[in-house]
């Protein structure tokens, strides 16, 4: 690749949003440029808008085109209608499968926690979307009925400046992150295959007899409470917050539409099932 090509890549990147939303049918921001350089479409960054289009026909010397419209119209300014993700919190399950999804490490959570959006840095990508198992994820349009006109580009132009540092950084520190822990990982896995060099532990012979008791006592204790309420199987869990997702939708429906009798049959079907499925897994 020549000089000029790397530097033309390094500007396009400069210019895009950042948002790594992988709606343009790439990777993220700078795979996108370098496809640019390469030929593509300079009008797919949907979040970029008509500005974007611009920007990037001034940048390559090509013709402006209209630009590729997503999910959410174009507002006056050009770029589409601004949306947040928003985590319903009483079904969440805590599987951390949109906190990896997320480019920009907007949503915070730990393993079998309730996660939370951070507004503030959601771009409304909607990558976490498809990887939620329990369909408990919202998007919500962001409010800007207040401004108009040129108000409403100069507020947008200054969000996008904002963000796109912002973005840029927080996308770069999650994959030098990602890459730290996949270094890890693989040095450990090298290392537990070095058995040569793990020494032999062999226990004290006369801890042996606290070990025996010990465990006959988890093992007393784990009969004692076979009975318990709490599911620990996974896949119930899973299957478990997703009835009761499923039966929170058709409430929330029959609640404006009282007489729709074939909700109230899916909604009884579910309620069933949701009990079957309870008393099966305690």
């Amino acid at each position: 690749m020549h000089a000029d090509q790397i530097q033309l890549i390094a500007l396009i990147d400069a210019a895009l949003p950042q948002w790594q939303c992988a709606q343009c049918g790439t990777p993220g921001c700078l795979p996108y440029a370098e496809a640019i350089v390469k030929g593509e479409a300079i009008n797919l960054c949907v979040p970029g808008g008509d500005p974007m289009v611009k920007t990037l026909a001034a940048l390559t010397n090509r013709p402006i085109e209209p630009v590729a419209l997503g999910s959410y119209p174009l507002l006056e300014d050009g770029r589409p209608q601004a949306v947040r993700a928003v985590i319903r919190a009483d079904e969440c399950i805590g599987c951390t499968k949109c906190i990896d999804a997320c480019p920009v490490d907007a949503i915070l959570g730990s393993g079998k926690m309730m996660h939370t959006v951070l507004t503030d840095l959601c771009t409304g990508c909607e990558l976490c979307l498809p990887p939620c198992p329990v369909d408990c994820i919202d998007i919500i349009p962001v409010d800007l009925s207040a401004y108009q006109g040129s108000a409403l580009t100069e507020l947008r132009d200054q969000q996008f400046k904002q963000e796109q540092i912002d973005l840029r950084q927080r996308f770069t520190a999650k994959q030098l992150r990602e890459t730290a822990k996949q270094s890890i990982k693989l040095s450990a896995s090298r290392f537990a295959n070095q058995n040569a060099i793990l020494p032999t532990v062999v226990p004290n012979a006369d801890v042996l007899p606290a070990v025996k008791e010990h465990i006959a006592s988890a093992e007393t204790f784990s009969t004692d409470n076979s009975t318990s309420s709490i599911v620990s199987d996974p896949i119930t869990q899973i299957q478990l917050a997703t009835l009761r997702s499923q039966i929170k939708k058709l409430e929330k429906q029959l609640s404006v539409m009282p007489n729709n009798e074939k909700k109230k049959s899916d909604l009884i079907q579910l309620q069933t099932r949701l009990s079957q499925l309870t008393q099966e897994s305690t």
